[in-house]
């Protein structure tokens, strides 16, 4: 609780939840907002993570009144996981490496202090790279979308969130697997990926792809990849380590 504590002080957007305004326009707040969950619960073997995660994902953030965010210590006295659930609003894949860091240095090292990081810049037109503009046809689209949403008056709160996750889980399963490479595997997977001249992040992907056609056989979206990549570095007001979310996607075709 502590570790959590100082992480959620270091970073901004694990003090705040979601207000609702009387137009229906939602924002961040600091304002009342409640803790953090912590769950803790016995690990009586190696795969009980999993099975702890799988059911946590089935419930539904408590957007209005606390972070969107929870933590699951499954623990026992030799070993223990920490199991970090965060919706994409408030995060990306570097984010939780970062958190997931800081949390782990607060656990060993519970004096130690980080300095808090500032209020993480939004990704908008005035943060956007001097080569980088607009496309004139997106914006008229976007335009056109916002406006026909502002006619139409169609607001979802909290209540239709979880109708809309029950109804989810209730229709499909999704199933988790852990792969996990040694220092050695990954090791040799960083110095080939070198030497092919690509990046980390693609090879998982085309390997990733190419398990799928291995085990579907031939589909026509096999052909249709997006490759994740972070935007922080490609942005004027970097966040540097701070949460948020600063991912994106390109979209590629391939041949299988």
């Amino acid at each position: 609780m502590n570790a959590v504590g100082k992480a959620q002080q270091r970073h901004f957007l694990l003090r705040v939840r979601i207000k609702d305004d009387h137009t229906h326009e939602q924002w961040f707040t600091t304002e009342d907002v409640q803790e953090i969950p912590i769950e803790i619960t016995s690990r009586k073997s190696e795969n009980d993570w999993i099975e702890v995660h799988a059911e946590a994902l089935k419930i539904p953030f408590e957007f209005e009144t606390r972070p969107a965010i929870r933590f699951i210590l499954v623990q026992s006295s030799d070993i223990s996981e920490l199991i970090i659930l965060c919706h994409h609003m408030i995060c990306d894949g570097m984010s939780l490496a970062y958190l997931a860091r800081d949390v782990m240095v607060y656990l060993g090292k519970p004096a130690h202090e980080f300095d808090a990081l500032p209020v993480p810049p939004s990704i908008d037109l005035d943060n956007l790279p001097a080569d980088v503009s607009q496309s004139g046809l997106a914006k008229f689209f976007i335009n056109r979308m916002n406006q026909k949403w502002t006619e139409d008056n169609e607001c979802f709160d909290q209540e239709d969130y979880k109708t809309l996750t029950k109804a989810h889980w209730d229709n499909f399963n999704h199933k988790f697997f852990s792969v996990e490479l040694s220092e050695t595997e990954t090791s040799a997977l960083v110095t080939r990926c070198k030497e092919e001249k690509v990046t980390v992040n693609s090879a998982l992907t085309a390997a990733f792809v190419g398990a799928q056609n291995f085990v579907e056989g031939e589909k026509p979206y096999h052909t249709k990849v997006v490759v994740a990549a972070s935007l922080r570095d490609r942005i004027p007001n970097s966040p540097g380590e701070g949460m948020g979310m600063y991912a994106g996607g390109d979209r590629i075709e391939i041949q299988i």
